[in-house]
């Protein structure tokens, strides 16, 4: 019986061809977990501020309940943020006034692009949009996080503290939504609190670069 030679190194290319299509199916997989698990990480929920701030400077509308949130410019989850946002004012049917606070970034430092998919008019006749610069006002209400929310009632007592949604740069109803929109004239005994997801309002890193997964914005 003739053995038919086998080609010169066949014996070590399957071997090291295995190797290779095992680390790059590893590597895809570890992407994609990382994605995934970056996607619903919330941001720092910053401090409590149980009462409102007098020292922001800003007043709340008589019989209205005050929903404040922050938002970094250059976060992609903003647009998503705004989205429910702009649907919370709209829902709570005259009930709340929003008051939309920009962190106002240093001159040089805006995205125009970027800037144009959150475009501030696009927000609902019952906000008031805020330039923050420095995110004074930001910090004043303990904002730490690009869409971090405040809600208050009309005595100026906090009833809900977090974010609206479901995971960074996902829009659509979810449980932090829902517990927002029945804090509002809800009369609850204690802060209503929920995770927030977003970029980091204070970060030294523009949030368009440390943000890993661009179909967010």
């Amino acid at each position: 019986m003739i053995t038919r030679p086998r080609p010169a190194g066949s014996l070590t290319r399957s071997p090291r061809q295995a190797v290779i299509v095992f680390c790059w199916v590893a590597a895809v997989a570890a992407l994609y977990w990382t994605a995934m698990t970056y996607d619903v990480t919330p941001g720092d929920p910053g401090k409590t501020v149980m009462t409102w701030p007098s020292q922001s400077g800003l007043t709340q509308t008589p019989s209205k309940w005050s929903v404040v949130m922050a938002v970094h410019p250059m976060c992609p989850c903003t647009r998503a943020s705004l989205t429910e946002f702009n649907e919370l004012i709209s829902r709570s049917n005259g009930r709340a006034e929003g008051l939309l606070l920009w962190l106002e970034l240093p001159k040089g430092k805006s995205t125009p692009g970027l800037n144009a998919a959150c475009d501030p008019s696009l927000s609902d006749p019952g906000i008031r949009d805020i330039a923050d610069p420095e995110g004074l006002l930001a910090k004043a209400f303990g904002a730490e996080t690009s869409g971090a929310v405040r809600i208050y009632d009309t005595a100026g007592e906090l009833v809900f503290s977090g974010g609206i949604t479901k995971a960074r740069g996902q829009a659509g109803t979810g449980p932090a939504w829902i517990a927002a929109m029945k804090s509002i004239g809800g009369g609850a005994a204690s802060p209503t609190a929920a995770p927030v997801f977003g970029c980091p309002l204070f970060s030294r890193v523009p949030p368009i670069t440390a943000h890993v997964k661009g179909n967010h914005v």
